[in-house]
């Protein structure tokens, strides 16, 4: 209901002894009248000028103090109004209606503060702050512990916008950042870390450290000798699955050299073997029958540090490159690095596990048996690049 369509409270005469004392002279006959006059001036001739000055001060706090009475009566009288009236209407009102009300509230409070001077704010805080004194004085304790659960509510959003833009300004930073600033960063954090633990024993222990690669030392095998020398556990259905077990990664590389970095490992998490096999597809046919025997080990790239960077030999039609590595449980992370900077090189990539034929029994076997680590995002790897094929 629009404030206008609303009748305010008529006002009301105060009935004090002016108001009185004013209908009595209205009221009077011309003998009182002239009787209280010759009275006024004779008081008048006989008062000096100090006790006039007195009461004419007199008569004008007294005027002052009876509009002050009339206006803070006034003031109050509409305030309860507009209480009650706020209370109808915010009973009464839709979401839609309440949040467009709020939203008004919101732009007229910011156009305030953004125009109002220095006075200005004084005085509304001021009265921001009286007005809080009544709404404490006149509460409940249910309606206090009401309006300090909202402001607990209210004092966390802010303070965790607050840490959302201090995080977001520190990314920020960090992304822009050179190469000094990011040193100078690592000290200070290196000092910090050393103040707080107080075990640091050399510098060494609190560098960072460089991503490295564990490279199995072995002679250059075939690939079926590298299968048969696998542990694995023979099955009674006529397969097998390695204890470590072994992916293998097929696929068509540019000519371009290869730069990767298979990121910082350990022993219990990749090994991976320092041996690129390239092949043609005239010799294979498909890449999902690819026979053993036939894979020739006589252009075999090596690579050594980190990043590993591989230059194709002279004279070789590089069409299918095998990759081989071996996994362990939580090597998720590594293997996902590998397949992403490698994926830039490839046009085409596939995954297989050990036995090239029975990826679906294998992949079957090895949930039942590691149901934790990497094979979850192997299994979404694998099916989403079979389908894009």
């Amino acid at each position: 209901m629009p404030l206008k369509e609303i009748a305010m409270p008529q006002k009301t005469r105060l009935p004090n002894e002016h108001k009185k004392r004013q209908d009595e002279i209205r009221n009077e006959t011309s003998e009182v009248k002239q009787s209280r006059l010759i009275n006024i001036g004779e008081r008048t001739a006989e008062e000096s000028k100090t006790e006039q000055q007195g009461r004419l001060e007199r008569n004008r706090l007294s005027k002052l103090k009876i509009q002050l009475l009339k206006k803070s009566e006034e003031n109050e009288r509409k305030r309860q109004y507009m209480r009650e009236f706020y209370q109808r209407v915010k009973a009464t009102e839709t979401e839609e209606q309440r949040e467009s009300r709020l939203e008004r509230q919101r732009v007229r409070n910011r156009r305030i503060r953004q125009t109002e001077t220095e006075e200005q704010r004084e005085k509304r805080l001021e009265n921001q702050r009286a007005r809080m004194r009544r709404v404490r004085e006149r509460e409940t304790e249910e309606k206090r512990e009401k309006r300090l659960e909202s402001q607990r509510v209210r004092d966390n959003r802010n303070r965790q916008k607050h840490q959302s833009y201090v995080k977001k300004d520190w990314r920020n930073n960090i992304t822009a950042e050179t190469q000094e600033q990011r040193m100078e960063r690592l000290e200070k954090y290196r000092k910090l870390n050393t103040r707080r633990k107080n075990v640091v024993k050399n510098k060494e222990d609190v560098m960072p450290v460089e991503p490295t690669v564990v490279i199995k030392e072995e002679p250059i095998q075939s690939y079926p000798e590298r299968l048969a020398s696998e542990d694995k556990d023979v099955k009674d259905n006529g397969y097998t699955v390695p204890v470590k077990p072994t992916v293998v990664i097929i696929g068509r590389p540019s000519l371009e050299p290869i730069s990767f970095d298979p990121g910082p490992s350990a022993s219990a998490d990749i090994v991976i073997k320092d041996e690129f096999i390239v092949c043609s597809e005239d010799d294979t046919g498909s890449f999902a029958d690819v026979p053993s025997s036939t894979v020739p080990t006589s252009h075999v790239l090596r690579g050594g540090g980190s990043p590993r960077i591989l230059e194709p030999l002279p004279g070789v039609a590089y069409s299918s490159m095998l990759y081989y590595g071996v996994l362990y449980d939580d090597s998720s992370i590594q293997l996902r690095r590998v397949l992403k900077q490698l994926s830039k090189h490839l046009e085409m990539i596939k995954i297989y596990f050990d036995n090239f034929g029975e990826y679906n029994k294998l992949k079957r076997k090895v949930l039942r048996r590691r149901p934790e680590g990497c094979w979850s995002f192997v299994e979404k790897l694998c099916k989403s690049l079979s389908n894009q094929d």
